[in-house]
């Protein structure tokens, strides 16, 4: 039975909306904000430390979808492995797909950053994590495997029979 996250779509477009609008964020930053040269310096710092502030809030923004997007890997992952939920090649392809599209949001967000750290606005520890977190991601697309199921006894559904059964509700009583 496929989790309840892949049979609602509605979620699956919700995130992909939220990385759309943050990539609007950013793209109206960069329209609202034009390199000035040699002319009313003062606003045009002014302007940068907007821009920056913008693109931190808008990068955490980012940085919390993929870690949803994470989470519900890790999560799909595990209950394959323990034989909760079986393997399915459609949830396989949407969880990469999800993947994909935060990837390719990625590099507006790498372009934009490098150009506010060469002006010194962003600093290079910022920079450095909004890379990180870019090569993390592309290795995860990188290094896909699909998940397979544990072959280990512990994981496999238990099927008693009534003997066993009726042995269990007399060595404890009310407990099945």
């Amino acid at each position: 039975m496929a989790h309840a996250f892949f049979k609602d779509r509605r979620k699956i477009r919700r995130i992909n909306k939220q990385l759309e609008l943050a990539l609007r964020r950013v793209s109206i930053r960069i329209i609202e904000y034009p390199a000035v040269q040699d002319q009313n310096f003062a606003k045009h710092d002014h302007d940068l430390l907007k821009r920056a502030e913008s693109l931190r809030i808008i990068f955490r923004y980012y940085e919390r979808v993929y870690a949803k997007i994470r989470r519900i890997e890790t999560d799909w992952r595990c209950r394959v492995y323990t034989n909760e939920e079986p393997y399915s090649s459609r949830i396989d392809q949407i969880i990469r797909k999800l993947h994909a599209i935060w990837f390719a949001y990625s590099s507006t967000f790498i372009s934009e950053a490098e150009s506010l750290h060469r002006r010194g606005v962003i600093t290079s520890e910022e920079l450095k994590g909004i890379v990180e977190l870019r090569a993390a991601a592309n290795s995860v697309i990188g290094t896909w495997q699909p998940p397979r199921a544990s072959t280990a006894p512990s994981f496999r559904p238990v099927t008693l029979s009534h003997e066993a059964v009726a042995r269990v509700k007399e060595l404890f009583p009310g407990s099945i």
